[in-house]
């Protein structure tokens, strides 16, 4: 896919994504430097002179309800923002570059960053933990990434790898049987633990598919047996759940029917216990199933890591099996696009989505409220890294920027269980996703500009070190007395 059909899909994507009308809530429309969507220019949006013109919703009867008004530009690239009039109260907009402010203690009103270096010092500490010569072992995060099969060995431990380069301090990897050695063999850092016998799985999932062709086999016994081979895997990785800060899902998983159903059962009981959970690849194809279309609804601990192609396939498929399962209010008398594009946001509810690219675009959705006729989903936050990353695309980049997720994450929960006052808010999570993005990026340019045509994922994993320090900046140095 080319830059301009990447970003022509970007566009694309928002667009439908936030003007569907069954949603009413504000949006944030990023406009590709290729797209005359809307041909304001950016000094008519800081000079708020004048109302903006109303932007035409095709196909709705409803689009007076809609209004705009110009705000200050965000690097040229976020230049308006839409609200819906609520006709019994007096209009209301709620800022959707409060994610880095908020942390920094800026003002709503102050440019959303877009680069590393566009972020305050306050902001940084809220993302990222202080080292202290009082520190133990796991106290900087633990990471579980659950993945690695018998044909993918690579990915696990390209994103538990990842997590540690940035600062984390320990990293599990829960994988089949076959995979263990290879991927014990790639590191003696990481924690490896065989969780389900890839073939043992293998013929269990053949002899159901034979007894449903018709031949003389014990369906029940098959049943029976499954059943226990999916619950052993689920105990094998669910025992650890309190060591750890968070699980990555996905990479290398493969698409094994029982292992998804473990899988799904484990992000089931993760949820309950209040884990976070970064899922990427094919544990993003497991939510593209009918039977998980609600699984990670409403639930703000979840971050999605899909590219191009997987956020298509999720808005269209995970949104409409969605739908069926929850066919709330008028939402069927909408046509099929505007369908899928409600039925995922309410799918993914409260979840954050990192939509990988040439600028990785972030956005999440929170809460649904209700009218009389339909849910509302209420959208919290957008953000926007344009940090210029290599030119290369090697595999292992994707499980890498899951893995700088992850310890993100870990550190987010880390700052919220402390004592100090902190007061950490749903938005200092898309912040710390945001800053992963930083680090992804900025590690894979340095490591382009060295390697050039050659570079691969170890390369990106070497700079990964080195760009945290030199983003960092001392800011998160010791605070020991001692240590100053």
């Amino acid at each position: 896919m080319t830059t301009r059909q990447s970003n022509s899909f970007s566009s694309r994507f928002l667009f439908h994504r936030y003007f569907s009308g069954a949603l009413t809530f504000p949006f944030l429309l990023f406009i590709s430097s290729c797209s005359d969507a809307l041909p304001h220019s950016v000094s008519a949006l800081t000079a708020g002179a004048t109302p903006i013109p109303r932007t035409k919703l095709a196909g709705r009867s409803n689009r007076s309800n809609y209004c705009s008004l110009p705000l200050p530009a965000c690097a040229g690239q976020f230049p308006t923002i839409m609200f819906r009039r609520d006709r019994s109260s007096p209009l209301k907009a709620r800022s959707l570059a409060s994610a880095a402010s908020a942390g920094s203690g800026q003002s709503s009103g102050q440019k959303q960053p877009t680069r590393w270096s566009d972020t305050a010092n306050d902001a940084v500490n809220r993302c990222i933990p202080p080292m202290s010569s009082s520190s133990h072992k796991g106290s900087s995060g633990r990471i579980g990434v659950l993945g690695g099969s018998a044909r993918y060995t690579g990915a696990p431990y390209y994103a538990a790898m990842a997590s540690l380069k940035v600062g984390a301090d320990l990293a599990f990897v829960f994988c089949a049987e076959e995979a263990a050695v290879p991927i014990k063999c790639y590191s003696p850092e990481l924690m490896v633990a065989s969780v389900y016998n890839a073939a043992e799985f293998d013929r269990s999932v053949r002899a159901m598919a034979d007894a449903k062709s018709g031949e003389l086999v014990d369906m029940e016994a098959i049943e029976k047996d499954q059943e226990r081979l999916v619950n052993k895997m689920v105990s094998e990785v669910t025992t650890l759940f309190d060591r750890m800060h968070v699980l990555i899902i996905g990479p290398g998983l493969g698409r094994c029917p029982l292992v998804l159903k473990a899988t799904a059962k484990i992000i089931s009981l993760a949820k309950e216990r209040n884990l976070p959970l970064v899922i990427d690849a094919d544990g993003l194809h497991l939510l593209t199933l009918e039977e998980n279309a609600d699984l990670v609804a409403d639930y703000e601990g979840v971050v999605l890591t899909p590219n191009a192609v997987e956020i298509k396939r999720l808005t269209q498929t995970l949104g409409r099996n969605y739908a069926k399962i929850h066919p709330e209010g008028d939402l069927n008398t909408l046509d099929g696009e505007e369908l899928s594009m409600t039925s995922f946001d309410r799918a993914t509810a409260g979840n954050i989505i990192v939509k990988k690219g040439h600028h990785d675009i972030l956005f999440t959705i929170t809460g649904r409220t209700h009218t009389q006729d339909r849910g509302i989903s209420v959208k919290r936050g957008n953000m926007l890294c344009e940090e210029e990353g290599g030119l290369k695309r090697s595999g292992g980049l994707g499980d890498i920027l899951s893995g700088c997720v992850g310890a993100f994450v870990a550190w987010n929960r880390i700052l919220s269980r402390q004592t100090n006052g902190m007061n950490l808010s749903h938005e200092d999570l898309l912040l710390s996703c945001w800053s992963a993005c930083c680090v992804t990026k900025k590690a894979t340019r340095v490591a382009f500009m060295k390697k050039r045509r050659s570079m691969t994922a170890p390369d990106v994993l070497e700079e990964i070190g080195p760009v945290v320090d030199k983003m960092t900046d001392g800011i998160t140095h010791a605070t020991d007395s001692a240590e100053r």
